[in-house]
């Protein structure tokens, strides 16, 4: 959920808890303001090319892209991995068109065949057909435009070129 807790905010009863310290002042400068866990991994590609892999991008994946990337000078996403289908580790899927021009290459997505369930009960919309993208961006509508690439335990994958071998939790 991240912090601070809406209802511990709203009930402090004048004591001091985490939600009071994460409401005080500005959240870019507070360490107990936190969002949704991620964790975006910048590395230099074999051909000395930067790349981005972020791990998970939950409901307040959008606050933490506009506080934090522009502060470290991040502008692109190459590769996503989902590590679960809850709300903490999805819901920001819908604002990864943000970081993508209208009519341009899709993000490579690795999730669990169970989690690609998940994403496709819940956004059902970011699975259209090359027809339906192309009458978006005829229309100037845009949604998140993603390659999705189902992974499995113990079988490593390759996301921009950098081996990663997944192991349940």
């Amino acid at each position: 959920m991240g912090t601070p807790h809406p209802y511990y905010l709203l009930h402090s009863n004048g004591e001091v808890n985490v939600s009071v310290m994460a409401a005080e002042g500005n959240p870019v400068d507070n360490k107990n303001y936190r969002c949704n866990p991620s964790i975006l991994l910048k590395y230099l590609h074999d051909d000395n090319e930067s790349k981005n892999i972020i791990f998970d991008v939950g409901k307040t994946f959008r606050e933490s892209f506009i506080r934090w990337f522009p502060r470290h000078d991040i502008q692109t996403i190459d590769s996503i991995i989902l590590t679960h289908g809850h709300a903490d580790a999805i819901f920001g899927l819908d604002d990864i068109r943000g970081f993508q021009k209208n009519g341009g290459s899709p993000i490579k997505v690795y999730l669990s065949e169970q989690c690609l369930k998940t994403v496709e009960k819940v956004f059902f919309y970011l699975f259209p057909t090359e027809e339906y993208f192309r009458e978006l961006r005829e229309n100037n509508r845009f949604v998140s435009h993603l390659d999705w690439t189902p992974i499995a335990a113990f079988q490593s994958f390759y996301p921009c070129n950098l081996k990663v071998t997944p192991i349940p939790g």
